[in-house]
């Protein structure tokens, strides 16, 4: 009795055709690489992100010394009934004088326009 090996049937995809697709995926590959690169963001678009920075930045800045305020103005509460007449009215004074300054400073912040 004979042993048949069975043959091994060839791709019926001619190898340089699989050599093209190869390429042009790369070059698809190369293209959206180019395309996503963080590292070109438009003008307008880097102008844009700098103001709103900024303006968030100085809001922040605005923010943390109004909380800064609170906070001395609840440590003034807690110690209300310890403290003096004279002393309290002084200290809520103060805390009265630097909430009108940030509210100063804060009315004159706009934040910049919506560019679309």
């Amino acid at each position: 009795m004979a042993v048949t090996r069975r043959r091994r049937r060839r791709s019926k995809v001619p190898f340089p055709t699989i050599v093209i697709i190869f390429v042009l995926l790369i070059l698809l590959l190369l293209y959206l690489i180019g395309t996503f690169d963080p590292r070109k963001e438009p003008a307008a678009e880097a102008e844009k992100t700098s103001e709103l920075a900024d303006y968030a930045r100085e809001v922040s800045t605005l923010v943390k010394r109004s909380n800064t305020v609170a906070a001395e103005f609840r440590e003034v509460w807690d110690q209300a009934t310890s403290l003096s007449r004279i002393e309290l009215e002084e200290k809520l004074n103060k805390a009265i004088e630097e909430s009108n300054k940030i509210a100063e400073e804060a009315s004159g912040h706009e934040a910049p326009p919506p560019k679309c």
